[in-house]
């Protein structure tokens, strides 16, 4: 793959049919839906998108490309770039005293709302707000990061090709999941001596990032890719992977250009999602939950009659921005369990739930006691000489034992929390079981 589209022949003459639609007028606008209660980069998203279409009749047009962004904090910008629209909504205070996922999510359905009574049958791609148009792609066996593929092209060709409502897209980069789906692995190969050579195929191989895979095969170690600045050496640095940010050293890639993938229908999380048929995202309510909501949701569309595909161009995720705190750690488990096992138990009408959210949290209990095992065994190791950087046994002394110590102490309190919270699994269930019926309650009586 190329650094930019632009240098791809074979991409060139694959869009050039919409390069003549953009100059003859004859494209849907598409409209970009961000909701968040965090701060905003709007000038970053601009020159991304921009850097996306350099060099393309799509930046011509004044009145294709739209951004409606609801927002608490947003970086201001001193004017509108001429190929974006840009209209700003802000929500009542009260409506941002939660950092919930599904509270911006209900919010980006008011702003379809908008967008399609003020555009004429407006393609709507509802985002997250910490997605760019980048992508990390493989080139002879690293990983880049560049614009191997136009977004928006692979929008509308994905329309010209599929008859389809709702496009669920994924991402590269950080994975979409809450860093304890990925902390074993993070160590698996953080506290290696010896990784297993890199590898181009292992990048194909299923989940190789999440712990918590039921399809995953391969659970050898990985050889450091990605090595911190001499100033980031330390334990501060690592522990935010681990707990935050998830592992820079299995970030997800694409393999693939979007044309050269298989489609296939797909019930997956949110984030990227390319709504062609807009009814199905402004008269659907979205599930207050905050987490796998996105999934809930495609769930009650598909069941109301829409056409869902995997859409396979990712955007770019990246987690660099923020620190892990204990609390919100431990609120996205939790969510993130109830969240995946309510998905499952819906797909099979809720027989079961309970069984599958016992087993998911137990899993998750098995996997934070490996964490502990592994962190002990460390503990108790004392290598002869100083090891690789971007290691445990690249750090100094001090640091290594710092991060051991920090890590068996965030890990124990994981445990006990979730413990706790399988202590009381029937009131989980019976409120899951609840939110469950009263969303096909109101979808039965909804008319699309």
């Amino acid at each position: 793959m190329k650094a930019h589209w632009q240098q791809d022949q074979s991409l060139i003459e694959e869009y050039a049919s919409l390069e003549r639609a953009a100059l003859d007028g004859t494209l849907r606008p598409v409209v970009f839906i961000v909701a968040t209660t965090r701060k905003f980069d709007l000038i970053a998203f601009e020159k991304s998108l921009k850097n996306s279409l350099n060099g393309s009749n799509l930046l011509l047009s004044k009145e294709l490309i739209h951004l409606f962004i609801g927002h608490s904090q947003t970086v201001p910008m001193r004017e509108n770039p001429d190929f974006l629209n840009i209209l700003r909504f802000s929500m009542g205070t009260e409506n941002f005293d939660s950092n919930d996922i599904s509270v911006a999510r209900r919010f980006q359905r008011e702003l379809a709302a908008k967008a399609c009574s003020v555009l004429d049958n407006p393609i709507l791609v509802m985002l997250d707000d910490d997605l760019r148009f980048e992508a990390a792609y493989l080139s002879g066996g690293d990983v880049k990061i560049g614009y191997p593929f136009s977004y928006i092209h692979e929008v509308y060709n994905f329309a010209e090709r599929f008859s389809c409502d709702i496009a669920l897209g994924g991402v590269t980069g950080s994975p979409p999941l809450p860093a304890t789906s990925t902390m074993r692995t993070f160590l698996q190969d953080f506290l290696s001596f010896s990784a297993i050579d890199s590898c181009k195929t292992r990048w194909k191989e299923p989940d190789y990032y999440y712990d918590l895979s039921e399809t995953r095969t391969n659970w050898d170690a990985w050889q450091i890719i990605e090595t911190p600045e001499k100033a980031d050496n330390n334990a501060d640095f690592f522990l935010n992977q681990i707990f935050f940010s998830g592992s820079k050293n299995r970030p997800l890639v694409v393999t693939d250009l979007p044309s050269n993938q298989l489609v296939s229908k797909a019930i997956i999380r949110g984030g990227n999602t390319v709504v062609y048929n807009s009814r199905y995202i402004t008269d659907i309510k979205h599930p207050q939950m905050s987490r796998r909501g996105d999934s809930i949701w495609s769930i009650l569309a598909s069941q109301k009659g829409a056409k869902i595909l995997r859409f396979p161009a990712p955007l770019y995720h990246d987690r660099n921005c923020g620190e892990y705190e204990i609390e919100s750690l431990e609120k996205r488990m939790i969510d993130d369990l109830f969240g995946a096992s309510l998905q499952r138990a819906m797909l099979d009408d809720l027989h079961g739930f309970e069984y599958i959210l016992k087993e998911r949290c137990n899993h998750q209990i098995s996997l934070i006691d490996e964490c502990l095992k592994l962190i002990i065994l460390a503990q108790d190791t004392f290598p002869k000489k100083r090891g690789h950087v971007g290691t445990l046994w690249g750090l100094p002394k001090k640091e290594r034992k710092r991060f051991l110590q920090i890590c068996k102490e965030v890990l124990t309190s994981l445990e006990g929390n979730l413990a706790n919270y399988i202590s009381n699994i029937k009131d989980n269930v019976e409120y899951g079981t609840v939110l469950a019926k009263s969303l096909r309650y109101d979808l039965e009586r909804m008319v699309i």
